[in-house]
């Protein structure tokens, strides 16, 4: 199912491979902190996460939500990210994702929200 109409995205993007370039493998989850609904009153996004799987050229890609988007309630959410890669640190961290970053940003660009 497509987003509504006028709802700002972001694809967001990034690599996990060997020292060599072979994959690592696993996903790269994007939990909201916040239920998110539109303008209209409709559920866009749920807590659950969207999972971007990593592929074999170890590279994932998934567009999402931009956080400062002006249909989207409540304001001031972010996202919470957990690398599922092996021999990468699990530990979650937060992001935001305005719509200022352009229409594709590298995951290892961002800087965890505080």
């Amino acid at each position: 199912m497509a987003l509504p109409a006028g709802i700002t995205t972001i694809t967001v993007t990034g690599y996990y491979t060997t020292i060599g370039g072979a994959s690592l493998g696993g996903a790269v989850a994007f939990s909201p902190s916040s239920q998110l609904t539109d303008a209209a009153g409709n559920v866009v996004f749920g807590l659950d996460p969207v999972v971007a799987p990593v592929n074999a050229q170890g590279q994932f890609l998934v567009t999402l939500p931009c956080t400062d988007n002006a249909g989207l309630t409540p304001a001031g959410w972010s996202y919470t990210v957990e690398v599922a890669v092996p021999g990468i640190d699990p530990k979650p961290f937060t992001i935001l994702l305005p719509s200022s970053l352009g229409p594709s940003v590298q995951l290892s660009a961002l800087e965890p929200a505080s």
